[in-house]
């Protein structure tokens, strides 16, 4: 029990956001049509993006940036 008590929060983030959706759900129950509302260019370009800043992480460059 206290490893799955150490896991959430390590991943407080993911458990909330988990925990939201499956509220959510009693509201809107999902339905096949939930698969067309995703719009693939838009997720890829978010992709994209994360891949870049998760590239330019270990260079440390994002956090010389806002310093002027």
């Amino acid at each position: 029990m206290s490893k799955i008590k150490s896991w959430c929060r390590a991943n407080a983030m993911l458990v909330i956001s988990l925990l939201a959706a499956v509220v959510t759900a009693f509201f809107v129950p999902p339905d096949r049509d939930y698969l067309g509302y995703y719009d693939l260019k838009t997720l890829a370009c978010l992709f994209c993006v994360l891949a870049v800043v998760g590239a330019l992480l270990p260079l440390h460059i994002l956090f010389s940036l806002p310093v002027s």
